[in-house]
């Protein structure tokens, strides 16, 4: 994974919260899983998911796991904003999400059926199934080259798949960005840049 984030000047990944979660964050060590906010104790403020995220999170065994995000303007972080008084963003350094044990979703992780696992992608399969290039240099998502392919093997006419992928361009771009990176426990302080 290290590649992808030299060849894309990338320093840090994301994890947004609350501002008012700061000060446990710092006490606690850094950023905790579900899992061990809950066996310590430690009640946050306002977290950054919604009550359904957290009930499939354990559902899908996703809950001892610290969610992070490639990119600042993760599409979950429009929701959250609307439950949190002050949400902000931590930077992590990239080197916290180089261990073997960190996984990886090309989409959000817990998302789709409450009986359908997610599916958790070691780095190297990753390199190969997230769409980086539309998330860091906002090249056309991988999917707009396969639709295109697809279109013209069904004959349609340039004026129709132009249409076609000018109205799925956004929705593959948000798609992409809603790739995680999943830290096993606990994402040490060290690594995290809090203003």
């Amino acid at each position: 994974m290290k590649t992808v984030f030299e060849k894309f000047g990338v320093a840090w990944v994301w994890h947004f919260t609350d501002e008012s979660n700061i000060d446990s964050i710092k006490e606690n060590g850094g950023l905790l899983s579900r899992d061990l906010l809950e066996r310590r104790g430690i009640k946050v403020n306002y977290p950054g998911s919604d009550h359904l995220s957290r009930n499939l999170d354990v559902h899908k065994c996703l809950n001892y796991y610290v969610h992070l995000a490639f990119v600042e303007d993760f599409p979950m972080f429009y929701h959250a904003k609307k439950r949190m008084p002050k949400p902000v963003w931590l930077k992590i350094d990239y080197a916290a999400v180089l261990r073997p044990d960190v996984r990886y979703c090309e989409k959000s992780s817990n998302y789709g059926p409450m009986n359908e696992k997610p599916n958790l992608l070691y780095a190297d399969e990753a390199k190969d199934k997230i769409d980086f290039e539309a998330i860091f240099s906002k090249q056309e998502p991988k999917k707009i080259e396969e639709l295109k392919r697809e279109l013209k093997a069904a004959s349609f006419s340039k004026e129709k798949i132009d249409k076609k992928i000018a109205g799925e361009r956004s929705k593959f771009l948000v798609e992409a960005k809603k790739a995680e990176i999943l830290i096993p426990d606990k994402v040490p302080v060290e690594f995290i840049f809090i203003k």
